[in-house]
């Protein structure tokens, strides 16, 4: 009677999830009589033949008797098969599992054991602490050391390329790219910066170059050496562009004398180094120009894009006589002479472009000779198409195909999918967080020598409570997981705080790896770089569970897992209950889709679009916001040789015959 007494005072209230499903009640095939199920679900009617399919009688478009579905019979299936559903254990109370994981263990064990040995503490109690304790440890630590080399990496390549004004709301404060760049260069200044409505990747000392009204600061149209050593301005430029103006003028000053072009057509100002004439500027402009593209590789690039076109037409100096001089000329000023034209500062920039560009990829074009009138002795036909090398960027292109759904739809994919797992994760910590708070507390612990109170935790052998107790002789000398009953009703208070602690860690471990995951998946964009940085987030995620499977033993594992499960009460009191729970669930999962997507827009238009926008700029000087390829076009490439170069060179036939 005790042990039915038990089986009946706490089987009752662990089984009720189960009452609402009897197999027994189903009928058999066999038994068309039984009162379970109606016959006619079970079999066909005997008189389903073609006669009886009449018009009275009717059939719908599946075959089924549309008179079935007016007998008293169907009310009753209906009802039953309405039992049958598992959505009505969904009720007041949940059910807590027992799981394979070094938590849930840390959850089941201490009671039982403590009710098996009547001991407060044993090693087995201290081994559960100590696999989560090392479960806390190796899951911070791997964080913290991915973590820090991704998010360096990450805040590195974002702060040496552009800034980034706006900050995403998913990063919850702002990262290093997202700080005001400071009022002067330094050392970790951006190689992109905001240049009007836009931004710009060329060197800083282009930027000086092409701005006269810096150079002349008294409008005199000559950039005088004065003017270079004037304290203000120098310090000024120093600042703002990192480039020693006085510098700056004596390498533009030497190379413009050493031109062989200049020999003969220099005025006094230039020969005495005291002065450089608007004239000889405008002249000598186009190759600190052509130093902006940096690469050799890029000459054929700036063929197709025509910067040449009016150089062929014009011919307004020797190397523009035909296209393969102009080619030789324009790989000539990028491999060689733009080192010796501007500062070593150009050096260091050269060098930052190739690492931020990557790996070149080779292709071809064909170039087609402009409409001009040629020499007879030139290699160039009008309307000739000559072979170009072009060239593009590996990061460039793995940039580029952010731009497009697929990417953005692979993102969203690996977003939902994580943030899945994520909110999996959740609703575990907070069922252990509802356990702490709602589950019933052991008012009967220490009562009689007895750790924790018999009715508190009971075990059950074959129906018999007598033979499950640890002090019983025949339950020493065999012990059998599946024939054994466990099940847990109250908890002592310290191990109630015990799981409470270890529930707190798991919840600030959780938002510490959901920020982390978020911040891995929006870093570099590379499929199988996102593809591996998700699976060690699985790996990292899932140590629990490593170790409760290496380091448990089988029969341990065998006799946790087949504890009965704890049943818990609901906070909403049932309101959330039934089929209100599919409801939920539903609603759930959109708003995972849809933060997924929320994440994916905010992160390429915050950072992506901008950081494309600049790559695009600093490696081929192309894209819609990079002021390098909007303001030195086409356009003005052609004005400059028609108008600009020939003037200049007017000026200085004048200049040399006053001197």
């Amino acid at each position: 009677m005790e042990g039915q007494d038990a089986e009946a005072g706490g089987g009752g209230a662990l089984s009720s999830a189960r009452d609402a499903f009897q197999p027994g009640q189903l009928s058999t095939p066999e038994d068309s009589n039984s009162p379970g199920v109606p016959a006619p679900m079970l079999s066909r009617r005997s008189d389903d033949s073609e006669g009886s399919r009449a018009v009275g009688t009717g059939w719908n478009v599946f075959g089924t008797p549309l008179d079935r579905r007016t007998t008293t019979n169907i009310s009753s299936n209906t009802s039953f098969m309405a039992e049958t559903t598992p959505l009505r254990s969904i009720g007041t109370h949940y059910l807590l599992p027992a799981e394979d994981s070094v938590y849930s263990y840390l959850l089941f064990m201490p009671p039982i054991e403590q009710r098996r040995t009547k001991r407060f503490f044993t090693s087995l109690i201290l081994f559960a602490i100590c696999l989560v304790v090392i479960n806390f440890v190796m899951q911070t630590g791997l964080l913290l050391v991915v973590g820090n080399h991704i998010m360096y990496k990450h805040n590195h390549w974002m702060s040496s390329m552009v800034h980034i004004k706006r900050t995403a709301w998913y990063h919850l404060f702002p990262m290093p790219y997202n700080y005001p760049p400071p009022a002067c260069r330094g050392e970790d200044e951006t190689i992109c910066s905001d240049k009007g409505d836009g931004i710009s990747c060329a060197p800083a000392s282009i930027h000086v170059l092409t701005d006269w009204n810096l150079l002349d600061s008294d409008g005199d149209g000559l950039w005088s050496r004065e003017e270079a050593r004037n304290k203000e301005l120098r310090e000024a430029v120093q600042c703002g562009y990192g480039v020693d103006l006085l510098g700056l003028y004596n390498r533009i000053s030497k190379q413009i004398n050493a031109s062989d072009v200049m020999q003969g057509r220099r005025d006094t100002d230039l020969f005495s180094g005291n002065a450089i004439n608007k004239a000889y500027y405008n002249w000598y402009l186009h190759k600190p120009l052509l130093c902006q593209y940096g690469d050799p590789d890029m000459c054929g690039a700036l063929f197709h894009r025509g910067f040449f076109d009016e150089a062929l037409r014009q011919q307004p100096f020797a190397a523009s006589m035909d296209t393969e001089s102009l080619l030789q000329f324009c790989t000539k000023t990028l491999q060689t002479e733009c080192y010796d034209i501007l500062p070593t500062s150009y050096k260091v920039w050269r060098s930052r472009e190739k690492q931020q560009c990557g790996e070149r990829i080779f292709g071809q074009s064909m170039y087609q000779v402009p409409d001009s009138v040629t020499d007879d002795d030139s290699s160039d036909i009008v309307g000739r198409s000559i072979p170009m090398l072009t060239v593009d960027f590996r990061v460039q292109k793995t940039y580029e195909s952010t731009q497009g759904y697929p990417f953005r739809m692979f993102l969203v994919i690996l977003l939902v999918t994580f943030l899945s797992v994520m909110f999996l994760e959740m609703k575990s910590i907070l069922a252990v967080m509802k356990w702490t708070w709602l589950f019933p507390r052991d008012n009967d612990a220490g009562l009689d020598g007895n750790v924790v109170g018999k009715q508190a935790v009971q075990i059950v052998v074959n129906g018999d409570k007598d033979k499950g107790d640890s002090d019983s002789e025949e339950g020493k000398k065999s012990y059998n997981c599946e024939a054994v009953s466990k099940a847990i009703f109250a908890t002592r208070m310290d191990h109630r705080i015990v799981v409470g602690v270890m529930t707190l860690c798991r919840l600030l471990l959780w938002v510490f790896l959901l920020w982390s995951g978020i911040m891995f998946l929006t870093g570099e964009p590379r499929y199988l770089t996102l593809i591996f940085d998700a699976l060690s987030l699985v790996f990292i995620f899932e140590i629990d569970e490593v170790l409760y499977k290496t380091m448990i033993r089988y029969e341990l594992k065998q006799d946790h897992l087949t504890c009965d499960d704890m049943r818990v009460r609901h906070f909403s009191g049932g309101f959330l209950s039934g089929r209100h729970t599919v409801l939920m669930d539903l609603a759930q999962f959109i708003g995972i889709i849809v933060f997924g997507i929320a994440i994916v827009y905010t992160y390429c238009t915050v950072e992506m679009n901008p950081l494309s926008d600049a790559i695009s700029c600093l490696c081929s000087k192309d894209g819609p916001r990079c002021h390098d390829a909007q303001h030195f076009s086409k356009s003005w490439w052609d004005e400059y040789w028609s108008t600009t170069l020939p003037a200049a060179n007017l000026i200085i036939d004048q200049l040399k015959q006053a001197f």
